[in-house]
């Protein structure tokens, strides 16, 4: 009786392979997916080209610090000035030394004045022992602002050096907070194919370095004024006669 109602529902072999035909198409689609998945496959993103970020703005600004204090250390105002742009201003503060504030070109004498009394000169970001000196970036005005200390051996040949050599000073040394304001060359522009190339760091070779702007010296006034005070006469006697061959 059993057998009799088993194959009163016996399965027509037509429908049977209709529907192995649609169990089947699915397992297929799925393992065609999964083959131009696999790993064998390779696969290329192209990105879009992007324009430079705060952090490559950073980094050349940075580098372009750091290479300005190297420049610093040449004692040499002519190349010194290489790296400064033609709007360039010099600024000491606090304000109560009542020093003027220099153009490009008054820099570069005031600079020979400076370096004169050096027989060597640094600017070192302080404090120099550690790994992580006070060396900032502020993305808003592109500026470095850093905490140095500057000076270094005096030159007892020079009439000033040699004057504080007569005191007892062989060395000279103050201290101050830089704020050095940059631009981008060609009005900002992002050239990324002038990127690195170029003779060496210089700015008219580019190496990715920008211009500086503006700096500003928060100096020890106290020092200062101590420097002025023993260079009373002979200061003023080498700034007239800088002024006098610049005439010329």
């Amino acid at each position: 009786m059993a057998s009799q109602s088993l194959s009163r529902y016996r399965i027509p072999p037509e429908i049977l392979g209709i529907a192995a035909i649609a169990i089947t198409i699915p397992g297929l689609y799925f393992l065609s997916k999964a083959t131009i998945a696999s790993p064998t496959t390779p696969t290329t993103f192209t990105l879009p080209p992007t324009k430079p970020t705060h952090q490559s703005r950073e980094h050349r600004a940075l580098k372009t610090f750091h290479a300005l204090l190297d420049a610093y250390a040449t004692r040499s105002p002519s190349h010194l000035c290489t790296f400064f742009s033609p709007s360039f201003r010099h600024i000491i503060l606090p304000s109560s030394l009542n020093l003027p504030s220099r153009t490009l070109d008054e820099f570069q004498p005031h600079a020979h004045q400076i370096f004169s009394l050096f027989s060597d000169f640094t600017l070192i970001p302080q404090p120099a022992d550690s790994p992580h000196p006070a060396v900032h970036y502020c993305a808003s005005t592109n500026t470095v602002v850093a905490h140095c200390k500057m000076g270094g051996k005096v030159n007892g040949e020079g009439e000033m050096g040699g004057k504080l050599m007569g005191d007892g000073i062989l060395e000279w040394w103050n201290e101050g907070v830089w704020f050095v304001e940059m631009e981008e060359e060609g009005e900002g522009e992002w050239n990324e194919e002038k990127e690195g190339k170029g003779k060496g760091d210089a700015p008219g070779g580019r190496g990715g370095l920008l211009r500086v702007k503006e700096i500003r010296e928060f100096v020890d006034s106290k020092k200062a004024a101590e420097l002025k005070v023993r260079l009373q006469g002979v200061l003023e006697r080498t700034t007239e006669n800088g002024e006098k061959s610049k005439a010329r």
